[in-house]
């Protein structure tokens, strides 16, 4: 139910901007600290009560030679969906991350397909797990993702070994779509793919983490087909590991004792990493059997935080199984293994380290920005002229700070175009900003609005709306926006209107409240850029 606060004759809502926050620019890839540092994201869960909560996952790390140079380079898919590169320009015993850039990849889901359920989310906060391997003859490295939704997608890369190449627009998208039932329906929930040639066919079989609740185990697909164009559905797999209590397991293949048999090893919800030995008398057995499975320390910690995700990886050149882990709240850390081929033994995780070059942002206090599905690089800040010089604050006010939306201008090596999604596309193409301090309204009431504002670019349908539902128990909500077009233009106007609204559900006739929790929005269309300031909305 919206908690509402008390109607009187002042102002419901004024922001003048000269109070902020002060936070890390999220697209460098880099905290000020110094540490890989990429976009979180949350989806529900099932937590330990068996309640179905929110809750926030962490990121996917891939390695592989993307750029030609003989150095592992990174691709990291955070859970809000971006795809990170870092590029490694160490050396193969002491490797070294700068910047990320974003790779033009976004797989959330489109209008054009059908078995999509926007509802049950995925389309933002998409959760990729991610895997680099080359999946046709050229010997270029792809990218392999499951997403919270449960879709496996195979992305070609299209460019040469000294320039990775990945374009994935929402035609192209449907078209890298790999289906994992024989109906074309989607199998599980947060899958986690890992492609390995099982029976020593050349063919890439799917090993699979299954998030979905109560199952949540690992499943081994057959190829039915081919390397590049694979089948992998019902009639030939099986569950090899059980999940057993364990969730959202997120497995790797690795020959963790050097006898000649590929073992699992995989995080989970609650934070530990799982080893699963296999016991088939035959490497290539047509049901693979496994112990019961036990805990991988590193240093004295067997727990490394809720969502754990482990990479097999080397980016030290010792030839060994080393780890790259994940969790929830973003720590990216390298486990070097100090023992020997068939007897890994780990130091402490290390956190892994970057270069910031972006200075810090001002957030506005009580406002925040909703862009549409895939679309990097923007921002909403508070600006001034030490921040922005050459900004100019609204002629004749006292005001030194204003709002500003606009896309930061990011200059990449390797991947120079981000994906920015078009009109018609994807659910959703308006941007929102929003403030929602849930100020209460009353239908059939005149309000004031005002605010300056102008605006840059690329910039069209621009709308303010006080909008919001009234909510009372085993009712059905009732929902008002009252919008108006506001003008644009380089120079400062100060917008002014008057407006009122009436609740769009009228289904609760006797005995109704008349007020309603509300937001204050701007929403529009583009990239380019917008400057707001002294937003006030003024009861009668």
């Amino acid at each position: 139910m919206v908690v509402t606060k008390p109607l009187a004759a002042v102002d419901l809502l004024h922001s003048s901007f000269e109070s902020s926050s002060t936070a890390d620019n999220p697209w460098s890839g880099v905290s000020s600290t110094n540490l890989l540092a990429v976009r979180p994201g949350s989806q529900p869960a099932v937590n330990n009560a068996g309640t179905v909560t929110t809750t926030q996952f962490g990121p996917s790390v891939a390695v592989g030679d993307l750029n030609g140079d003989g150095l592992p380079d990174l691709v990291i898919g955070d859970p809000h969906g971006f795809f990170w590169f870092f590029a490694n320009s160490g050396t193969a015993a002491q490797p070294k991350f700068t910047v990320g850039e974003i790779m033009p990849v976004w797989i959330g889901a489109t209008k054009d397909e059908p078995d999509y359920d926007y509802n049950a989310g995925g389309a933002e906060n998409s959760v990729p797990r991610v895997q680099l391997i080359s999946l046709g003859d050229n010997k270029l490295l792809d990218i392999v993702v499951g997403n919270y939704n449960g879709r496996l997608f195979f992305i070609h890369n299209t460019g040469s070994t000294g320039q990775p190449m990945f374009k994935v627009t929402p035609s192209r998208l449907h078209d890298s779509l790999i289906r994992t039932r024989k109906d074309g329906l989607l199998w599980c929930n947060f899958l986690c793919p890992f492609l390995y040639d099982w029976f020593g066919t050349g063919n890439l079989d799917l090993i699979m983490g299954d998030g979905s609740y109560s199952a949540n185990s690992i499943f081994l697909f057959k190829n039915q087909s081919n390397r590049d164009n694979p089948s992998y559905n019902e009639l030939a797999f099986n569950k090899i590991i059980p999940g057993m209590g364990r969730e959202h397991l997120t497995p790797q293949v690795v020959d963790w004792n050097n006898d000649g048999k590929p073992d699992i090893i995989c995080g989970d919800r609650t934070g530990h990493i799982n080893l699963f030995l296999n016991t088939s008398a035959d490497a290539k057995q047509a049901v693979p059997t496994f112990d019961a499975g036990s805990l991988v320390k590193l240093g004295n910690n067997d727990t490394f935080g809720a969502m754990t995700s482990v990479t097999v990886c080397d980016l030290t050149g010792n030839k060994l199984p080393n780890l790259i882990i994940t969790n929830n709240q973003g720590a990216i850390s390298y486990a070097q293994n100090i023992g020997k081929l068939g007897a890994p033994q780990f130091g402490d995780p290390v956190p892994i380290h970057g270069v910031n070059p972006l200075p810090k942002i001002l957030r506005p206090i009580g406002w925040s920005m909703f862009s549409p599905y895939g679309v990097p690089n923007e921002l909403l800040v508070c600006t001034n002229t030490s921040v922005e010089p050459g900004f100019t604050p609204p002629p004749n006010t006292p005001f030194k700070s204003a709002l500003r939306y606009y896309v930061y201008p990011i200059t990449n090596k390797y991947f120079p175009d981000f994906y920015y999604p078009i009109a018609d596309q994807l659910f959703d193409d308006e941007h929102k900003i929003t403030c929602g301090s849930g100020f209460g309204v009353k239908e059939n009431t005149e309000y004031h609005v005002s605010f300056w504002i102008r605006t840059a670019g690329n910039i069209s349908n621009l709308t303010y709306h006080l909008c919001g539902l009234r909510t009372e128990p085993g009712e059905l909500p009732e929902y008002f926006d009252a919008a108006h077009n506001v003008g644009g233009g380089t120079s400062w106007n100060q917008f002014q209107d008057t407006i009122s609204f009436s609740f769009q559900n009228k289904k609760n006739t006797e005995n109704r409240h008349e007020t309603g929790g509300a937001r204050f929005e701007f929403r529009f269309n583009g990239q380019g850029q917008i400057y707001v300031d002294d937003v006030l909305v003024k009861a009668d």
